[in-house]
């Protein structure tokens, strides 16, 4: 009986089979992956020439972030979440952040801001949006105190909170509750019990 012809030799070839299969994958992988590492590198290199040498890097990033649902959009606020954001943006990352969607690069963006310029345009705004604030607002009033929170934005997450506890729906009354628990000594810091 032939070498080739049993069948322990005939699993053994198999195994081989699968192994070359797995070395050509392994190779296809590692050029897709060289491929990638090369294409964000590229990324990278063209972003640092945009931050380098844009003469109004603001204008184009407030225009490319009104254009909802696009490349263009999510390309400017990858870009204003990883360099420093200019507080001109302040208002519409704002926006972004109170969307589930966009919040996470939004929080992050605004972050980037200078703080005492970020604190100062933030405080504005909130002031403004605080008032437009309804007792049916109650995702709002949750998103606000994410923000805030995040920012670490103590006086406006307090304010936030009053104005929660005073609400006359009870969801926005548990988000004061939330802020009072996991927040309560930052608030205290702030003269707020």
């Amino acid at each position: 009986m032939a070498l080739s012809s049993r069948p322990w030799f005939e699993r053994l070839n198999a195994t081989a089979d699968q192994v070359r299969e797995k070395r050509v994958e392994s190779s296809d992988d590692l050029t897709l992956w060289t491929a990638y590492v090369e294409a964000h590198r590229e990324i990278e290199r063209q972003r640092f020439e945009f931050y380098k040498r844009s003469q109004d890097a603001t204008t184009v990033l407030r225009t490319a972030l009104a254009e909802h649902h696009t490349e263009n959009e999510h390309a400017a606020l990858t870009y204003a979440k990883d360099f420093v954001a200019d507080v001109a943006l302040l208002p519409v990352l704002v926006e972004m952040a109170m969307t589930v969607r966009y919040l996470p690069d939004a929080r992050h963006a605004i972050a980037n801001i200078p703080r005492p310029q970020l604190i100062a345009a933030l405080e504005a705004l909130f002031d403004t949006k605080l008032q437009a604030l309804q007792d049916s607002d109650d995702d709002y009033y949750a998103r606000w105190a994410e923000l805030l929170v995040h920012l670490q934005a103590w006086p406006m997450l307090a304010r936030l909170a009053e104005r929660a506890r005073t609400s006359g729906n009870p969801e926005v009354q548990e988000i004061a509750a939330w802020i009072t628990t996991e927040y309560g000594p930052m608030l205290a810091l702030e003269g707020w019990t």
